[in-house]
């Protein structure tokens, strides 16, 4: 009991913490004119701040990292990890397709020369990014909520995740699509599908390399590879596409959302066996 309590504390302070110093940091981006005039480096030291609020929570409570996952993950997970956002991301694009909100169109290989630098820039910063969140979000949010013995600290890690990213996505310019309200649901919806996958991985391994894997693969799939490199035409309905495909629409929300109802299912299993 006494150490639930100790880490229902730790749990809401460093919720705190991490709001508070993000929250200055995006207010600053939104006073800019949002996440174009801060480029991929602003991003990543935005991603940077939940990683960094748990080291320092940590040496401030004298918190060993034991519970971090920073250890070792078997094959299986990282195979998953990489190949669930390859394919969930594939299939979104392939749907948008059919709904005419993209279509299909190889990029071609002269300007694929010329962007394979931010290409290889955009990768190696979205691992770096990926893994200072993912340090934070799973690597000390999510074992406290455990330990703390919450009702649903899956869900409740999802939905705290999801309202950290909203500031920028409903007022920061994240997308570019005028409807606020449609995107921060289906962004909250995707993002708490994608936390069940990613936290199924982490759990199931016990290791937090996994969950920096599918972070990064996920937005590399979604954001780049699929929709900039092989359906790289606008359709009639392109207009729809951050709403319904994207990185966090609701294509992604119910594609996420089936794959986590099935790992979820096959954690129970084993520990019930």
């Amino acid at each position: 009991m006494i150490k639930a309590e100790a880490s229902r504390r730790h749990a809401f302070f460093y919720t705190l913490i991490t709001f508070s110093m993000s929250l200055v940091f995006q207010l600053w981006i939104i006073q800019r004119g949002g996440v174009k005039t801060v480029g991929i480096t602003g991003l990543v030291i935005l991603m940077w701040i939940p990683g960094a609020a748990s080291v320092f929570y940590r040496l401030l409570s004298r918190l060993d990292f034991e519970d971090s996952g920073l250890k070792r993950s078997n094959l299986s997970a990282l195979r998953s990890a990489f190949f669930i956002p390859l394919s969930l991301a594939f299939i979104t694009c392939l749907l948008a397709a059919l709904f005419n909100i993209r279509e299909f169109g190889l990029i071609p290989a002269s300007k694929l020369t010329a962007a394979a630098p931010v290409i290889g820039v955009s990768l190696i910063a979205g691992i770096l990014g990926a893994f200072g969140e993912e340090l934070g979000w799973r690597g000390f949010l999510l074992p406290k909520l455990i330990e703390g013995k919450f009702s649903y600290p899956i869900l409740l890690s999802g939905i705290i995740w999801a309202l950290w990213h909203l500031p920028l996505v409903v007022f920061g310019g994240y997308y570019e699509i005028q409807a606020p309200l449609l995107i921060a649901i289906s962004y909250t919806a995707a993002i708490v599908s994608i936390t069940f996958v990613i936290s199924y991985l982490r759990i199931s391994s016990g290791s937090l390399w996994p969950a920096v894997i599918l972070h990064a693969a996920h937005n590399f799939f979604f954001q780049l590879f699929f929709p900039a490199l092989i359906f790289s035409l606008p359709g009639p309905n392109f207009r729809c596409w951050e709403i319904i495909g994207g990185d966090s629409g609701v294509i992604p929300a119910v594609l996420y959302g089936t794959t986590a109802l099935t790992l979820m299912k096959r954690l129970n299993s084993q520990r019930a066996a």
